[in-house]
């Protein structure tokens, strides 16, 4: 039904496909409630057979929306290096729930809702194809937090294989020190896969526990539920102000698209913490093979979305570094917001929205 909806939301100018990330319902016609319910606006699925994503081409695919964010997390599985923006529909409040069960009327409210929700995305999608005005924010610190970040997420994996565990943040956080891809930021690696990623990390979290005493068998297991426990949702807090300032740049006209120095998994996370009807697209360094402020990173994104630093681009984020610095080297404007941290200088993150806005409305 969403695909019918929102080609007529679309319009002519759009092309939309339906496909889904169940190989095992590749072939399947659209369900006969699917077909009544699309028959009572007008639309036609009579013919609708259902694809697998798996085998679709993928090139060309500029955008993505699905139901749900695990239906985001499986169809980002098979993306590959192709640079398809994933939107989930209602993402606020967990995405558009499955009628199946619920009877012709499950159906309607089932449409109720995608008419609700998909003039929303087909706007962002009007607005992001072809235009050049991108907003790069920062993610930790700056639109969410992790209370202790990875030295807190390797303490609730060794938590949770050994309830008696009695290390502590601090004394787990020098051996992770230096340890990370983005502590050597001048080094550009080859992309890697999610698995690649987190292999190359284990050894370094089999080292801090055995260097506090734990065994090799219960730092190894440890160490394998660290990805788990680092991207926890209820370990996450959303800043104050983020969501109200991503609307601000969004409302203005901006694409607005996560760049940072993070593990894979993070555009899963941005998903889950109802960030997906605001953000166009969540870059990681993981993903691209470089860390912030390598000139790289920002050269790759810009690259991906069609625009270069003489566009209308900017950076914000809360490292002076890695995100001002290396924003400005590499020709893009930047704005410093740790307002979130005491002691801070900059702006807090919903202030260097509007403060980019007021600048740029001056400009014009």
């Amino acid at each position: 039904m969403m695909s019918s909806l929102l080609q007529r939301e679309l319009g002519d100018g759009f092309v939309v496909q339906s496909a889904g990330p169940d190989k095992d319902l590749a072939g399947r016609p659209a369900n006969y409630r699917s077909v009544g319910c699309m028959r009572e606006r007008g639309l036609d699925l009579s013919g609708h057979v259902s694809r697998w994503i798996g085998s679709v081409a993928l090139d060309g695919i500029d955008w993505i929306v699905t139901v749900g964010p695990d239906e985001a997390r499986r169809v980002r599985a098979h993306l590959g290096n192709h640079s398809a923006t994933v939107i989930v529909a209602n993402a606020e409040h967990g995405g558009i729930p499955d009628p199946y069960e619920l009877g012709m009327d499950g159906y309607r409210e089932c449409a109720a809702l995608l008419d609700r929700v998909l003039p929303g995305i087909a706007q962002q999608i009007r607005v992001g194809t072809g235009s050049d005005r991108i907003v790069f924010w920062d993610f930790d610190g700056t639109l969410a937090r992790r209370e202790n970040l990875w030295s807190g997420a390797l303490l609730d994996a060794w938590r949770r294989v050994d309830d008696q565990a009695v290390g502590t943040v601090e004394q787990l956080r020098p051996h992770l020190r230096d340890r990370f891809p983005w502590h050597d930021s001048l080094t550009v690696r080859t992309a890697q896969t999610p698995d690649e990623w987190w292999a190359a990390l284990h050894p370094v979290f089999v080292e801090a526990y055995t260097a506090l005493g734990v065994d090799a068998v219960r730092a190894d297991e440890a160490a394998s539920h660290v990805p788990a426990e680092f991207y926890r949702r209820d370990a996450w807090t959303v800043i104050d102000g983020a969501e109200g300032a991503l609307s601000v740049t969004k409302t203005a006209g901006y694409r607005n698209i996560i760049l940072s120095n993070h593990a894979p998994e993070l555009p899963t996370l941005v998903d889950t913490l109802g960030f997906g009807g605001l953000v166009e697209q969540t870059f990681t360094s993981a993903a691209i093979g470089a860390e912030k402020p390598n000139p790289a990173i920002f050269e790759f994104a810009m690259a991906r979305l069609g625009v270069t630093a003489a566009s209308d681009v900017w950076m914000i984020g809360d490292n002076r570094i890695a995100d001002i610095q290396g924003a400005r080297n590499a020709g893009i404007r930047a704005i410093l917001a740790d307002g979130a941290y005491p002691n801070s200088t900059g702006m807090t993150v919903l202030e260097a929205a509007r403060h980019l806005v007021a600048f740029t409305n001056k400009e014009r």
